[in-house]
């Protein structure tokens, strides 16, 4: 849903505790809760399974500690657009309802993170929308230090975008959801 905090769905379709920033492993414990941690950035623990790649937030596993940052996940479209300080890795999409799908854009910022103009195209005409680095809830410092963050985005069903424009040049990618 467009107006839900993906945290506390994850904690009701899950059935497990999950935390925005990194818990008291201790004290979890004590009272009985795996640790977890949901996150928009790569995180250096094993991914949760079944979090959808179009998610606004990975889940983490705090018991399972990685020495590299998660990859990007299954069902992620690559891409491979830079412009100035920031890059765009990939996309996934997914259906958020009311006739639009919710894309999750993995970005890599190289410098101050900025946003970025994205345009959809497909045979029902165009929708622009900004990637907004700050739609990540951290800070910009956070996001220049992470392999990877999630800028989520609502936009057209995904099922009739047949193209992305990315950046100020526009530059054009076929978009294909992967499995479709």
């Amino acid at each position: 849903m467009p107006n839900s905090m993906e945290y506390l769905s994850l904690m009701f379709w899950s059935n497990r505790m999950t935390y925005r920033r990194p818990p008291d492993v201790v004290s979890a414990r004590k009272h009985g809760y795996h640790p977890y941690l949901v996150s928009p950035l790569a995180e250096r623990y094993a991914p949760v399974p079944g979090v959808p790649p179009d998610a606004a937030l990975r889940a983490y596993d705090l018991e399972a500690p990685r020495s590299e940052p998660a990859p990007l996940p299954d069902g992620v479209m690559p891409l491979a657009f830079r412009e100035k300080d920031m890059e765009v890795l990939g996309v996934a999409a997914g259906h958020a309802g009311g006739g639009r799908d919710r894309y999750a854009f993995y970005v890599r910022a190289h410098g101050v993170p900025r946003a970025l103009r994205v345009v959809f195209h497909g045979p029902g005409g165009s929708v622009e929308r900004m990637l907004e680095p700050g739609a990540a809830l951290r800070q910009p410092a956070t996001l220049r230090r992470a392999s990877w963050f999630i800028v989520p985005v609502l936009g057209p069903p995904s099922a009739g975008v047949t193209h992305l424009e990315l950046g100020a040049n526009g530059q054009r990618v076929t978009f294909s959801r992967p499995g479709a």
